[in-house]
């Protein structure tokens, strides 16, 4: 069994506990949270050890998941990488490119796991489509959510703008070329919608878009390539393939101007995953092949690179909310 520590509880961290006692193949040896109280209360219903250290924690255990806030957890990051302690970290790997490079050294050195969390990898929707996923030349993420929900909570930006670029570029495996983004604000000095245009060497174009102001909630993504597109619905956990039928090369126009087309359409069978399980399942799996089965910590440091230059764009780093960098 493979001894784990969670540092950072985040805000289900009894549900987080859980998980890993149900995935397998890891021994819980303790939890560390800089709120004692609420840390204490989960290790008292959970009959898990807290520490009051995180460097005590760190020694005891051969992994740590991490879930502190991106802005404050460099310097653990460091202290248990130069221990060789694998990681799962649940948060963008670091809020500049110049700490997220030092750590990407550091793993080198340290020949350790770092796995970059991400359950959208893990949705059974998005898994089922990836066969039917070949050369995409227009991606379109669209994520919205119910006022307050995300965007104007200090941070999630950046988590959220990581998780749908890294969505991105493990569909594209092409550089980046050029980024455009805008963030609007409805009311007050927040902001509510960003957009974001990627480019890529390949000629491939991705749009994002982030709104929190919603009247439900939405995370969907619209793939185009060579005759057909794919729908993945990541909340509903359904996806669509429509194709055109052989032999169709183009659309037909009638008389009245208006477009026909006979399509194929086809639904992936969706097998259901507990999507938090199957990330601990890989990321225990990887530090027994040693070698990352998902989001390594290159991967995670390219997609950095491009969510702070998205956060560059719309000027974030002036709203009340921004992260400090």
């Amino acid at each position: 069994m493979i001894k784990i520590g969670v540092i950072g509880l985040k805000r289900s961290g009894s549900g987080e506990i859980k998980k890993i006692k149900k995935s397998g193949g890891f021994q819980i040896t303790g939890i560390f949270d800089p709120d004692f109280i609420y840390a204490k209360k989960v290790s008292s219903q959970l009959s898990v050890p807290f520490y009051e250290s995180p460097s005590d924690l760190i020694a005891q255990c051969d992994a740590i998941i991490f879930s502190l806030p991106a802005d404050n957890h460099f310097n653990l990051l460091v202290q248990t990488l130069k221990c060789s302690k694998h990681l799962l970290i649940k948060n963008p790997l670091s809020i500049s490119l110049e700490s997220a490079n030092e750590l990407v050294k550091l793993t080198r050195e340290a020949n350790v796991v770092v796995q970059l969390g991400n359950t959208e990898r893990m949705n059974p929707a998005f898994k089922a489509s990836l066969k039917y996923i070949k050369t995409p030349v227009f991606i379109d993420i669209q994520r919205y959510s119910k006022p307050g929900k995300y965007i104007n909570e200090k941070g999630l930006i950046l988590d959220l703008l990581f998780r749908d670029i890294d969505i991105i570029t493990s569909l594209y495996r092409s550089n980046i070329k050029k980024v455009n983004a805008i963030g609007v604000s409805i009311g007050g000095e927040k902001v509510d919608i960003v957009n974001a245009r990627l480019e890529f060497d390949n000629g491939s174009v991705a749009m994002l878009t982030l709104n929190s102001v919603s009247l439900s909630d939405t995370l969907k993504v619209q793939l185009y390539q060579k005759g057909e597109y794919i729908t993945i619905d990541f909340i509903k956990k359904q996806a669509i393939i429509v194709r055109l039928k052989e032999g169709q090369d183009k659309v037909s126009q009638t008389i009245e101007n208006q477009f026909q087309q006979e399509f194929f359409f086809e639904r992936p069978k969706i097998i259901s995953v507990n999507q938090d399980i199957e990330e601990l399942a890989l990321f225990c799996d990887s530090i027994r092949n040693k070698r990352n089965l998902v989001v390594g910590i290159e991967e995670g440091f390219i997609t950095l690179s491009i969510a702070l230059q998205i956060i560059d764009k719309i000027n974030v780093h002036e709203n009340p909310f921004a992260l400090r960098r």
